[in-house]
């Protein structure tokens, strides 16, 4: 079986393709909800944001983490080292628009080659993935973007 997951917020899209289940989220800073402090935050920042005006909780839960960016990738190659057909890919160098949170065209493109690379060395040669009809709406979603 082929899965895919799909998200879009304010002109970005990211897709994931595996053969495994799997499932993927961007979302833009004004989206980001203080519900998510407990699945981001320690306990010391839960309570510094609970300090803080509603309108500043987004950006402060961003912040948070970006400055566990290392730890989160750390534990992302750890999780692509120990299963099978799954792979880490580094945004490193790419370059980002100016809300430094989305990627700009050309950084965009280079990490789809990334993955495309990627995807080419865990790929396995004997499973065919079989074309979707032309009606298809998921496909036909897909390519308009």
């Amino acid at each position: 079986d082929l899965h895919f997951s799909l998200s879009h917020t304010d002109g970005v899209v990211c897709v994931a393709v595996s053969d495994l289940p799997i499932g993927v989220d961007v979302e833009a800073v004004k989206d980001i909800r203080p519900v998510l402090a407990d699945k981001i935050l320690t306990e010391r920042e839960k309570a510094i944001m609970e300090s803080m005006p509603t309108e500043q909780m987004g950006r402060f839960l961003l912040d948070a983490w970006v400055k566990n960016y290392a730890k989160l990738n750390l534990a992302l190659k750890q999780v692509a080292g120990r299963n099978q057909r799954t792979v880490f890919v580094p945004a490193d160098g790419l370059a980002g628009k100016e809300d430094k949170l989305h990627f700009d065209a050309k950084a965009l493109y280079e990490f789809g080659l990334r993955y495309f690379d990627a995807f080419e060395k865990v790929r396995d040669e004997k499973k065919i993935f079989v074309e979707k009809s032309e009606n298809d709406a998921v496909r036909s979603a897909m390519e308009t973007l």
